[in-house]
């Protein structure tokens, strides 16, 4: 077994250690390096791969006897094993994943892992309802965000008359993403891309939207909650809405982002188009992605505190690269242009599309 992840306590190297296979965990050009079919020996004591079948490591790897088989302590830990381990929950999507389906603990403890990311995505809803606790970022995004401090995301004395500077942010997380959300003097500049046709299809959707469609969310406030590892991160940019949870630390299993993005001024088809313009990014940026409509959904986890940090700054620019592109859309290869034009470096996207 060969694996980019590194953490020893990381669920994959406890089965690798009970079922005795040789595991390399931390090998960033594995994939890479290692063509798919080869075959390989993984030497784990001194950490090498060699090409091809090497006999005389081959041997080293029998199965050792379980001294404890065929005592009563074992046959009741085999029962027990029954009830913890075995997974049956393994669509989030299906209607059977419920609690009523929950038959182990590993069932239990999938649910639960599901169920709190839902609940992510609540906070920042919550947010607006703290408008008393929070801060005013004064810097350059192009958004009216505000900043609510759980402890430990800002130094000591910040936020003075009810603005806080960027200098003043600590949180590990936030400086990560405004590394690619603050705007610098070129982007500030340069006015976004307005596609006629697309604009005038947004004037006639949002004209028969009835007051109570998602247009009324218009200029609404964004919100950061942070700490000094964690993020909640909740942006509402014309009708659009994205939310980014973030934990970034010196424990390799706790780091995750988390990010969803749903909405859009254009008419149905066309912000589809931008959804999975934004999942061609997210893959690429090795999220695992799920679309459904104009939502978009990624989560990446389990990496070092530098790689998290450097996908939140790409999640900056994201952020900002998406803003009113869903006029753009105007075919289908604008999804891969998007995609494209984005990691070109360019900071928005026109919806040129090479012919």
């Amino acid at each position: 077994m060969i694996a980019l992840l590194h953490d020893k306590r990381e669920e994959l190297a406890a089965l690798c250690r009970e079922f005795g296979v040789p595991t390399l965990l931390g090998v960033p050009d594995a994939l890479s390096v290692l063509p798919a079919g080869e075959e390989v020996t993984v030497d784990a004591w001194s950490a090498r791969v060699y090409r091809g079948r090497v006999e005389e490591l081959a041997g080293l790897g029998a199965a050792r006897e379980i001294l404890m088989k065929d005592t009563p302590v074992y046959g009741v830990l085999t029962r027990v094993m029954g009830l913890i381990a075995p997974l049956h929950l393994l669509d989030p999507k299906s209607k059977d994943f419920c609690e009523a389906s929950c038959s182990t603990i590993h069932d239990v403890m999938r649910l639960l892992h599901e169920r709190s990311y839902t609940e992510m995505f609540r906070i920042s809803d919550m947010a607006s309802g703290q408008a008393g606790v929070a801060m005013r970022l004064a810097a350059v995004t192009g958004l009216d965000l505000h900043v609510i401090d759980l402890g430990g995301g800002l130094a000591e004395g910040a936020g003075k008359g009810g603005k806080v500077a960027v200098e003043e942010i600590v949180s590990r997380p936030f400086l990560a993403l405004l590394a690619g959300l603050v705007l610098d003097g070129e982007q500030v500049r340069t006015p976004r891309p307005v596609q006629l046709k697309g604009f005038m299809s947004v004037l006639g959707e949002q004209m028969l939207a009835s007051p109570t469609s998602g247009g009324q969310r218009f200029g609404d406030k964004s919100y950061a909650i942070i700490s000094d590892k964690y993020l909640n991160f909740s942006s509402r940019v014309g009708y659009h809405y994205g939310v980014l949870d973030c934990y970034c630390g010196k424990t390799v299993n706790k780091n995750y982002i988390t990010f969803s993005f749903m909405g859009g001024a254009a008419d149905d088809v066309k912000r589809s188009r931008r959804a999975r313009g934004i999942a061609l990014i997210l893959e690429r940026l090795g999220f695992a992605v799920e679309v459904v409509g104009d939502r978009v959904a990624g989560r990446f986890q389990k990496f070092e505190a530098a790689v998290i940090e450097k996908r939140l700054a790409a999640m900056g620019r994201l952020l900002q690269f998406t803003r009113q592109t869903d006029m753009l859309m105007v075919d289908e290869k604008s999804v891969a242009a998007m995609a494209d034009c984005f990691f070109s470096g360019a900071c928005q996207f026109t919806g040129e599309v090479g012919r």
